[in-house]
């Protein structure tokens, strides 16, 4: 087929001699076989795909690759007669030609190759660190000709494996699974097609990876966050974990998960999050765990739970058996007014009880109770003077925020303050049964 060719080109050539004018592009046929001179002196045919072109100058003007047995055609075309052509395999200037239109030219090329190929290791960077249970070994190989796969090795600690070699990118590779913890050294051997090697010895350090590190800092089982339905908790935890994939935060109880959340962390030493949660409006009153786990890269995880620490409360506190001592009608003035009564939060707590009174419809004062035995919570009210009337009533708080207003259905707990008319009377019946007991020594004379 090459020579049917070679003589097509040459019969063209010699029967428009006379009308080469007509021809807007004179063409040379270069052909010939690459062969390839190695360190021991010996020619080697090239193998097939070797890259051939031609230049002028820095230009290419033409190219080709190399088939079975090294052959190679190059048809260069629109070039002056007398113009100098430098003939390139791979990266290596072999030979030079002077173009002569309508030519055929016959030219064996001989590569010659002194520059041993280069290795560049990928990873790991040398000298690293890694941490994991498999380790992907890989290094980027340059030959200004070609790298010869038939010599080629990649030991692990002196224990050839089983490499692969992607000639396209031309990068050798290698995934080790299993590793243990430990120092390894690496060593790739390359030759080139002329039989120059190339030798890159690198190491890494192995060690095994560790369960991130986690503590929740609110809320906690000893100091657990009151909260509504339809409010947000802030979960806050330091963690340590330098190749994290995901935190995962869920609020529980013994029969089902109210709330679930995935989130996505940054690497690195004592960090602290603050994430928000929403508690829906549908979630019943009770006590849930927080429980937050995290993850690394290594499937490796750690969790840190904590009971209870999230009270869901929507139910107002209990405010009952209000009474004042004393009795609202026996209040003298100067008579100071104790008011006490039982209030209780099954759930989240009192947090603050509050007494309110008012002279008629005069600003409500506003005290705080206290708590005085068990569930009873006490204040007193100042004494006000004669006939004055008294309103007050009872606000309480857990600590959920939830409120309770105990008025006496709207009525309010009143007294009125009374004149000390029973003393008056006193003295009036005294002063009385002296007088009888006078009168009645008068008439009956001295006793005996």
């Amino acid at each position: 087929m090459l020579i049917l060719i070679v003589f097509i080109v040459l019969s063209l050539s010699s029967s428009k001699k006379g009308v080469r004018s007509l021809q807007p592009e004179p063409t040379m046929t270069i052909y010939g076989y690459v062969l390839i001179r190695t360190v021991t002196g010996y020619n080697i045919s090239a193998p097939a795909g070797l890259y051939v072109h031609v230049k002028v100058d820095s230009e290419t003007v033409s190219n080709s690759t190399t088939i079975s047995g090294g052959r190679y055609v190059l048809l260069v075309t629109d070039q002056e007669d007398g113009t100098f052509l430098d003939i390139w395999v791979q990266d290596i200037k072999v030979a030079n030609i002077t173009f002569q239109s309508w030519n055929v030219a016959w030219l064996n090329l001989t590569v010659v190759d002194v520059s041993p190929p280069k290795i560049n290791p990928l990873h790991p960077v040398p000298g690293a660190i890694l941490r994991g249970y498999s380790v992907e070994i890989n290094a980027s190989l340059y030959d200004n000709l070609a790298i010869d796969q038939s010599v080629m090795s990649m030991t692990l600690n002196q224990t050839e494996v089983a490499y692969i070699y992607y000639p396209e990118q031309r990068l050798i590779t290698y995934r080790a699974e299993n590793v243990d913890q430990g120092f390894y050294l690496i060593n790739v051997t390359v030759s080139d097609l002329s039989g120059n090697k190339a030798y890159e010895a690198w190491n890494f350090t192995m060690m095994q990876p560790t369960p991130p590190s986690l503590s929740i800092l609110s809320p906690t089982t000893e100091d657990p966050v009151y909260i509504r339905p339809g409010e947000t908790v802030q979960v806050v935890y330091n963690y340590t974990e330098p190749n994290p994939t995901e935190a995962k935060i869920s609020i529980f109880n013994a029969t089902r998960v109210i709330k679930e959340s995935q989130i996505t962390l940054d690497g690195g030493t004592n960090l602290r999050r603050n994430d928000t949660i929403l508690i829906e409006e549908d979630i019943a009153d009770g006590k849930y765990t927080l429980n937050v786990t995290i993850s690394n890269i290594y499937n490796l995880s750690q969790t840190d739970m904590q009971a209870y620490a999230i009270i869901v409360d929507n139910t107002p506190p209990l405010v009952q058996d209000v009474h004042q001592n004393p009795p609202a009608y026996s209040v003298y003035p100067n008579d100071q007014v104790q008011v006490n009564a039982t209030v209780k939060d099954m759930l989240s707590g009192i947090d603050e009880v509050y007494l309110l009174w008012r002279i008629e419809d005069s600003e409500w004062n506003n005290v705080t109770m206290y708590r005085v035995n068990g569930d009873i919570y006490n204040r007193v009210i100042q004494a006000y003077e004669n006939c004055t009337t008294i309103y007050y009533r009872i606000e309480a708080v857990d600590k959920a925020g939830n409120i309770a207003v105990e008025d006496n259905a709207g009525e309010f707990y009143t007294y009125h303050v009374i004149p000390e008319f029973p003393s008056i009377i006193n003295l009036v019946f005294l002063f009385a049964i002296i007088s009888i007991l006078v009168i009645i020594r008068k008439r009956v004379g001295p006793l005996r």
